[in-house]
């Protein structure tokens, strides 16, 4: 009888446990389009972040990849997932002047190292002559289970 009573209240407690909300995973993803020549080409990205799961990250960036209008249709093609930022951030630098190579993207810990980390990639593909003109286009952490630190 004993035995019986707790396996009852073990199958009970097991019950309530499951019932129990469970935190939600943060999930990310970063896509991007980007051709050999960039000149031409240009280049095409988007993310997606603090999603339920990972498929839904992954389209949701795919989406944003596909939907810059300003993109020529063989860039938007390109677009693929490169990366995921699952609580950590994102940070992306770009040159916006028409037909120039700077382009920088990094996923860091924090949102102060991923910004570091894209300008000087961002820098480094621009050259010598452009580098100064690399500003940032967009950054997002990924917060739903990290701190968003600088």
């Amino acid at each position: 009888m004993k035995r019986r009573f707790s396996i009852n209240v073990v199958i009970a407690l097991l019950a309530l446990l499951a019932m129990l909300p469970y935190p939600a995973k943060a999930m990310s993803a970063f896509a991007a389009g980007i051709p050999n020549n960039v000149f031409t080409g240009g280049i095409t990205y988007g993310f997606a972040a603090n999603r339920s799961t990972r498929d839904d990250a992954e389209a949701a960036a795919l989406l944003a990849c596909r939907d810059k209008s300003k993109a020529p249709p063989s860039t938007i093609a390109l677009c693929k997932i490169l990366a995921h930022f699952d609580n950590q951030c994102l940070a992306v630098f770009w040159d916006p002047a028409v037909g120039e190579p700077g382009f920088g993207w990094t996923v860091a810990a924090t949102a102060g190292a991923a910004s570091a980390q894209a300008l000087q990639s961002c820098q480094q593909t621009a050259g010598l002559g452009r580098a100064a003109y690399c500003v940032e286009s967009d950054s997002q952490c990924d917060t739903k289970n990290a701190p968003v630190q600088q």
